[in-house]
């Protein structure tokens, strides 16, 4: 799930594609391009995962022809005898800088766009929940009965009890509306554990799309709170600086930009806060 990141907040200096005769720039390639019917009309629904293009953006499906021929190597000029009657070269120009403003294209604009999108977050000493208002309920009250009825089904506390102190614990990072119960059954274990500091290791899906900063860099580590419906999680900043400047952190970086989008963290923190 991913956040949808505001145009204006996000100012660049790099200008939309203005040429006819340099290639086009190609479709994004992680974009899902979704066939869709709205009121009995069919359209292009794109669907962004990375949260960078207008968010709900959709276009009508007369124009996939047009999007296919969009390979990075054709030019306005050479589109134009690909043009249906009528329509200008001018016309598919502004067109072309329609989708770019809306980053859909792989442009300089978009790459721009993006990089400062991560700088951002990188740069921000909170991350916002992704997960709060779609995977559960975003108001305190609402989650708090949630989680209630939750545990009230599938808690057995005849379970909960162990004769060894709980050191560490390995659950799913599923969406609790599909794994509630197996969620209860593992976090009921921890109600009588009061430690002194948490730490989750956790699924990283999106590293994959950042290469050049985590190449040989397995390890992600945040130093960011984390915003959630029940508060905020600080996150020990001490143990982490201690982390990040120990000589044996071979394999760990606090570029954090693969935290943005991912929901693995957080969907621990939502049973660690209510437990």
């Amino acid at each position: 799930m991913a956040e949808t990141v505001n145009a204006e907040a996000c100012e660049t200096m790099t200008e939309y594609f203005n040429s006819k005769t340099a290639p086009v720039p190609h479709i994004r390639p992680d974009l899902d391009i979704i066939p869709i019917n709205e009121n009995g009309k069919p359209y292009l629904y794109f669907h962004d995962m990375r949260g960078y293009a207008t968010p709900d953006f959709a276009l009508e499906r007369s124009v996939g022809g047009l999007l296919s021929l969009l390979d990075g190597r054709k030019s306005i000029t050479d589109l134009d005898s690909h043009l249906s009657n009528g329509t200008s070269t001018d016309q598919l120009l502004q067109f072309i800088q329609f989708l770019d403003e809306n980053r859909l294209l792989y442009s300089s604009y978009f790459k721009s766009f993006a990089e400062q999108v991560e700088l951002k977050y990188e740069a921000a000493s909170v991350h916002q929940s992704i997960t709060a208002g779609s995977s559960y309920p975003a108001d305190p009250d609402e989650l708090k009965s949630f989680l209630d009825d939750a545990f009230t089904k599938f808690g057995d506390p005849s379970r909960v009890t162990s004769s060894q102190p709980v050191k560490a614990l390995y659950a799913p990072h599923i969406d609790p509306r599909v794994g509630m119960k197996t969620y209860v059954e593992s976090f009921s274990r921890l109600r009588n554990v009061t430690p002194k500091r948490v730490v989750i290791l956790a699924t990283s899906h999106y590293a994959g799309l950042y290469p050049e900063f985590y190449q040989n860099k397995p390890f992600i580590i945040s130093q960011k709170d984390v915003a959630m419906p029940m508060g905020t999680v600080p996150a020990d900043r001490n143990a982490i600086a201690a982390l990040l400047d120990s000589p044996n952190a071979t394999g760990l970086t606090g570029r954090d930009r693969a935290h943005r989008i991912e929901h693995s963290v957080e969907m621990h923190l939502l049973f660690l806060q209510y437990i």
